[in-house]
Formats: structure tokens, C-alpha cells, sequence
């Protein structure tokens, strides 16, 4: 235990939260993970004057993941989007350099998503 003034009273009060001093062995620690986390990179413009406003985003991951069963994959998307009132149209294509195949079908597949947002 660990004595430290309260900052209500002037007289000492026990604490156990000393930051390791005095503290007992942790038992089974792991050690930190020496892999890098995953970094992802996002970037969003409007054009000028315009309704209309683009994005980018590129990611990768360096550690195991349900998506991949265990290997690292880097992702990407590019957007646009169209603003009128209060609704929002985008358009985006997204991929991965990963392949996933569940029975016949490739999982991760690039594609075209369609968005439709209304603000209010």
C-alpha cells in the first residue's frame, strides 16, 4: 500500500493505485504486440461552387482479422457525392487486394455502393 495526502483532508489515506510501486507481480502479462496497428487514410473535398464533393480512403491492416483468417490486406474506396436540399446521393467504388471465396462466391469482391442520405 501507498500513502498519499487526500486533497480534501491534510491527513493520509491508503491507496493501492501507485502505479506499479508496491504493486504484487502481474501473473501470465502478455507482452505487448509488436505489430503495427492497422492505419487507414481518409480524404474529403468539395468542389467549389459545386453540390458535388469526392473522397478517398486507402487502409491496411497488419494483424490477424475475421475477415482474413489471419492474414494482413489493405482496402480502398473512391467516392463521389451529390448534395441537393436536404438529400445526399453518393456513388462509390470500393475493393481489397484480399480474396475470400465461400463456396463458389468471392466474398470480397470489389464493387459499386449506392448511398442515399437525407438530413433534417
Amino acid at each position: 500500500m501507498c500513502s498519499a495526502a487526500s486533497p480534501t483532508s491534510p491527513r493520509t489515506v491508503s491507496t493501492n493505485c501507485c502505479h506499479g510501486i508496491g504493486a504484487p507481480p502481474k501473473i501470465n502479462a502478455k507482452p505487448p504486440d509488436p505489430r503495427p496497428s492497422p492505419n487507414a487514410y481518409d480524404l474529403s473535398a468539395g468542389i467549389p461552387d459545386t453540390p458535388i464533393s469526392l473522397s478517398a480512403h486507402i487502409g491496411h491492416n497488419f494483424s490477424p482479422s475475421y475477415i482474413t483468417f489471419g492474414n494482413k490486406y489493405t482496402d480502398w474506396s473512391i467516392g463521389a457525392t451529390y448534395t441537393w436540399k436536404n438529400l445526399s446521393l453518393g456513388v462509390s467504388y470500393v475493393d481489397t487486394d484480399k480474396d475470400m471465396i465461400v463456396g463458389t462466391r468471392n466474398e470480397t469482391k470489389a464493387g459499386v455502393v449506392g448511398t442515399l442520405g437525407v438530413a433534417f
